[in-house]
């Protein structure tokens, strides 16, 4: 998308024609279910599953309501050990260089503290959106049409087709947004909440980009330190499309999935839609064959 709208194409365009990918697949999934596009089910709402939809409008409200309460339970420390982790890594091998520090290229402390927070706040509002739209709206209709495991899938796909026009995306990026996007989903269904994967993917963006000045899918963006990446080890660190696409972060995904798993199990529901709201109970996929075991 960066790319396009580079080449000419105005952000709205670019938009309007991914969108309407998104839309053709949710409307054929929703027709094939006589369901209306307009019906979402968020089961994060604080009453728990409901017996019936509700409309969207209804569910992006209680989600703004939501915000104070479920903010304080997002943490992105995480997020930020693993870029640290990465960064620390990165340079003892030589594969970065530090060029310089934020505060030595501005004029003004506080214009570069300014600017460097607005990114961050840009940051929230693009991955609350990007959840909110895949793992939110459409991930949660198409749970109501088909299998987990296919609504899983296909979101993912489109959520790694969402980078594909940027700078320096490669097959490897694609795999790991892939799984990456694999792994929001069950983070999702994991805590019936869309703030866990809002505040990774936050986290995640704000830490590599904004702190340690990587690219961040093939896009720069001012921050604390900025690094020149080395040809060597580019297979590693994801060369200028950034750690996303680098064998580095494919191992963090892995781990990660297989942790998220791990918890499943421990919990011991052994299903990851037991309880998934539909709007026809006899559509529930409740039954040992129809869950994610």
């Amino acid at each position: 998308m960066a790319a396009a709208v580079r080449a000419g194409e105005s952000q709205r365009s670019v938009a309007r024609r991914y969108g309407v990918s998104l839309f053709t697949v949710q409307a054929w999934a929703r027709r094939a279910q006589g369901r209306r596009l307009d019906r979402v089910d968020w089961t994060d709402h604080p009453s728990g599953p409901s017996s019936s939809p509700r409309r969207t409008d209804d569910a992006i409200e209680d989600l703004i309501l939501q915000v104070r309460r479920e903010l304080k339970e997002t943490s992105d420390l995480g997020e930020f050990g693993a870029a640290l982790v990465l960064f620390i890594l990165y340079l003892a091998l030589g594969w970065i260089q530090i060029q310089s520090v934020a505060w030595l290229d501005r004029p003004s402390i506080l214009l570069g503290v300014l600017s460097l927070a607005g990114f961050v706040l840009c940051f929230l509002l693009q991955s609350a959106g990007e959840e909110i739209i895949f793992r939110g709206y459409y991930f949660q209709n198409l749970m109501q049409c088909w299998r987990p495991e296919v609504a899983i899938t296909v979101t993912a796909v489109s959520f790694s087709l969402l980078h594909c026009a940027n700078p320096g995306f490669s097959p490897l990026g694609a795999f790991n947004i892939f799984f990456i996007g694999v792994w929001f989903a069950l983070a999702y269904l994991l805590t019936r909440s869309l703030w866990l994967p809002i505040g990774f993917h936050w986290g995640w963006n704000a830490s590599l980009s904004v702190v340690f000045g990587f690219p961040v899918s093939g896009v720069n963006f001012p921050a604390v330190f900025r690094v020149k990446m080395s040809e060597t080890g580019a297979l590693w660190t994801g060369g200028a499309f950034g750690p996303e696409g680098g064998i580095a972060v494919t191992l963090l995904t892995s781990a990660l999935l297989l942790g998220t798993v791990w918890m499943l199990h421990q919990s011991g529901s052994g299903s990851l839609v037991a309880d998934h709201a539909f709007s026809d109970s006899s559509q529930r996929y409740d039954s040992p064959s129809n869950v994610i075991q």
